[in-house]
């Protein structure tokens, strides 16, 4: 299985099965967990879904609803949140409804700003790590690759 023997034939197998589930994730994700622009674009569709937004922006706050923005896409959610005001980062967890196109709010929390920063320092973190050890073990040269193992 893991000679050298098809190894093109394998190569395209294991992208094509990488691709395929990436595939797959994009539309069952849309089903799982929908964008706040797909639920408008689709709002029959998503009436009544519950909807979960990671990250979006206050705009405006009164005191039954409040407005948020999520990239270029603008929302109404209905409901008390308390401790909010314009420009504050927040988690939002509601129902969709299609006429007008707002949220009735479940959950609201305040997301900390340095968190977003935390989380992308990690990631690139992790992705050197990843590039590191990969070139430990394996060298790259002209019209080959080759497999280091270990000496320790």
């Amino acid at each position: 299985m893991f000679g050298s023997r098809f190894f093109f034939l394998k190569l395209l197998l294991g992208f094509g099965t990488f691709f395929g589930a990436c595939t797959a994730c994009y539309f069952l994700g849309m089903e799982i967990n929908p964008s706040v622009r797909a639920a408008e674009v689709h709002a029959p569709r998503f009436d009544g879904e519950t909807l979960w937004i990671p990250m979006a922006q206050v705009d405006a706050v009164s005191e039954e609803e409040f407005a948020v923005r999520i990239n270029e896409t603008r929302v109404r959610v209905r409901g008390r949140a308390e401790g909010i005001a314009p420009g504050d980062l927040v988690e939002i967890t509601g129902t969709f409804h299609s006429r007008p196109a707002t949220l009735d709010l479940h959950r609201v929390r305040k997301v900390a700003p340095q968190r977003r920063r935390i989380v992308e320092v990690v990631s690139m973190a992790v992705l050197a790590a990843v590039i590191l050890l990969f070139f430990r073990r394996f060298r790259v040269r002209k019209g080959a690759w080759e497999f280091r193992w270990p000496t320790s």
